[in-house]
């Protein structure tokens, strides 16, 4: 996976069982230094459930198993990342980016 300075990304999934439709682009918290990731999910009596705000991108298959993920409207300055979710909604890869405009 890899990404250009207007937030486009270039991904394979060949060779592994990602789908393409687990990927999603967030608006992170930076703070300090570091990049945070909002999530709360709570099961049980309080049935609280907060999931991240995706931002809407445009996801166009080059050829068989390679996509290019493209923001719907241009990013904002600030940080961002495109995670995947193997559908628990817990994020296991988060490739992070900032958006320096």
């Amino acid at each position: 996976t890899n990404s250009s300075e207007n937030g486009t990304f270039y991904i394979s999934t060949l060779g592994s069982t990602q789908n393409i439709d687990n990927f999603h682009l967030i608006q992170l918290e930076c703070k300090n230094g570091r990049r945070w990731y909002k999530y709360v999910k709570v099961v049980g009596f309080g049935k609280v459930k907060e999931e991240p705000v995706g931002i809407p991108v445009v996801t166009t298959e080059l050829k068989h198993g390679i996509y290019k993920l493209t923001p719907a409207l241009p990013l904002s300055r600030g940080c961002y990342g495109l995670f995947y979710n193997y559908s628990n909604g817990i994020p296991t890869e988060i490739y992070d980016f900032d958006v320096l405009l």
